[in-house]
């Protein structure tokens, strides 16, 4: 086999087991359902909407935003997996059409960007929900609240490398595993944000 060449002949800088297209597409109807349902039911929109309420808004409007918010990113998302869901192809390999194979990167790490940013975000705040429960069980912990380090307390750190290190447990596995942890962690969100409410 050449140098720098995977089974196939594929060029292993553009090529991985994640850019391969679909033999056995296991993501149908449901997994794309409990992404959503992962994307709109999180911390992120939880304080968004805690903030349309400081704003002003009534629970009619802050319900109404939020709806018209789930909305476009469930459509949004769901245009952007069309022809990727209908050709098993994924969107770095399918952006090559329009692109090019190296300009293909640019809104790969548009999206990147997009990605850190807002799980950075979430792994914040997730942080700080850890930390709430944390205290709760352990009030002996209260001793890592009083000092920061870059406006997070040294348990917000643990909690927040802690986050860290699953999500990156998570995706090394690959995006089967994603697929996997996020079927079960759709229902979940649900089962907590009713509880929650009740």
């Amino acid at each position: 086999m050449a140098e720098g060449r995977v089974p196939g002949g594929y060029s292993e800088r553009l090529y991985n087991e994640d850019l391969a297209p679909a033999k056995e597409r296991k993501w149908g109807t449901y997994s794309p359902f409990a992404l959503w349902m992962s994307d709109v039911h999180n911390l992120g929109n939880y304080t968004f909407a805690a903030g349309l309420f400081v704003l002003g808004l009534t629970a009619w409007e802050v319900l109404v935003s939020l709806a018209v918010g789930f909305t476009i990113v469930f459509v949004g998302m769901n245009l952007m997996g069309f022809a990727g869901q209908r050709t098993g192809v994924p969107f770095p390999v399918f952006s090559r059409l329009s692109f090019g194979i190296w300009g293909a990167n640019i809104p790969a790490l548009v999206r990147a960007i997009i990605a850190i940013a807002w799980y950075g975000i979430q792994t914040y705040l997730a942080a700080l929900a850890i930390n709430v429960l944390l205290l709760v069980l352990a009030p002996g912990l209260s001793s890592l609240e009083e000092s920061s380090f870059l406006g997070l307390s040294y348990l917000g750190w643990v909690s927040f490398v802690a986050l860290w290190f699953v999500q990156l447990v998570i995706l090394t596995r690959g995006i089967e595993t994603v697929r996997k942890y996020q079927d079960r962690a759709g229902p979940i969100n649900w089962i907590v944000m009713l509880l929650m409410a009740a």
